[in-house]
């Protein structure tokens, strides 16, 4: 089997350069999840190497069990259910965040996502919130203030979504009857 070199070589490339981008995005934004540091501290400082890990095993719940504990907001009825991406002076967990995060809608209802700051920031589908992949359903961009993106409901279920630069923090679930 014969290589072609140019290829391969453009596809890691390519493959590369995305992984820059996004991680050069992510420092620009001040992506750094502090939860993530703080953890990063206390097992560089050996409180937990060897020892009980309950407590790194507790602030490691389940994303879809928090999320059910979240108050959920009934907006069924509605045509369109606006949903905003907020900066961490409104939201109690010091983070960006989808507010509402956990929405009640009807199957058909339109769902407008809408950037209120200039950070950028990703609407991604995922068929979990604990293991976050993009899943087919969704996967778009809103990077300044104003920007927006819309998606119809069209089946009953239950919705997963998150970003993906904020993605151990910043997620929500929709509720589709």
């Amino acid at each position: 089997m014969v290589v072609n070199r140019s290829e391969w070589t453009r596809r890691k490339l390519l493959r590369r350069s995305g992984t820059a981008t996004v991680v050069a995005v992510s420092a620009l934004a001040g992506c750094l999840d502090s939860e993530a540091d703080e953890t990063d501290d206390t097992t560089d400082d050996g409180e937990m190497a060897g020892g009980d890990n309950s407590d790194a095993n507790s602030s490691e719940t389940d994303d879809e069990d928090d999320n059910e504990n979240d108050t959920l907001v009934d907006m069924t009825g509605e045509e369109t259910v606006e949903i905003e991406l907020i900066d961490g002076d409104e939201s109690d967990d010091g983070a960006f965040a989808f507010s509402p995060d956990h929405v009640q809608i009807d199957a058909g209802t339109t769902v407008r996502w809408t950037n209120t700051h200039d950070i950028f920031h990703t609407i991604t589908s995922t068929d979990s919130l604990e293991q976050k992949s993009p899943s087919d359903e969704f996967r778009e961009t809103v990077s300044e203030a104003g920007d927006s993106y819309e998606w119809t409901a069209d089946e009953s279920g239950t919705q997963y979504y998150y970003c993906e630069p904020h993605a151990g923090f910043m997620d929500g679930t929709l509720e589709i009857e």
